[in-house]
């Protein structure tokens, strides 16, 4: 076995294939994030829930976005969680126009947008199920 990972060139023994290195378990979190960064990605996540439930269709995404254009400058973190709340928001748009499962999206986007809102209080990074992802 090699000590290190071999490189291209180098040839496995006996077919025995070195040790991956072991992975941590645990989400992606960024340490000594500031509070207000957070409550920004907070206020993101929660916006979209907002804009549902006054504008009741396709605008409900502009807040989101507003807020995501305005503060994504400001860290990787707010970036990050922008373009998913936005991706979120416009899978759920697409999905939406699919009446039969309109229940079945609405208790998506609650739960899931919850979800969000708590990960990004925490300083974690989020990624919503069955999202298509628009913005990378």
């Amino acid at each position: 076995m090699y000590a290190a990972m071999p490189t291209q060139t180098q040839q496995y023994v006996y077919g025995n294939k070195p040790e991956t290195p072991p992975v941590t378990p645990g989400r992606l979190r960024q340490e000594g994030l500031d509070e207000s960064y957070r409550n920004i990605t907070i206020i993101m996540h929660l916006s979209l829930l907002a804009g549902l439930v006054f504008s009741m269709g396709p605008f409900a995404v502009l807040l989101p976005v507003a807020f995501w254009f305005i503060y994504r400058s400001k860290s990787e973190f707010i970036n990050d969680h922008g373009r998913e709340v936005i991706n979120f928001g416009l899978s759920m748009i697409l999905f939406s126009f699919a009446v039969i499962t309109i229940p079945f999206i609405i208790i998506i986007l609650l739960v899931n947008t919850i979800r969000a809102a708590k990960a990004a209080h925490r300083g974690e990074y989020f990624r919503y199920p069955i999202t298509i992802r628009f913005l990378s």
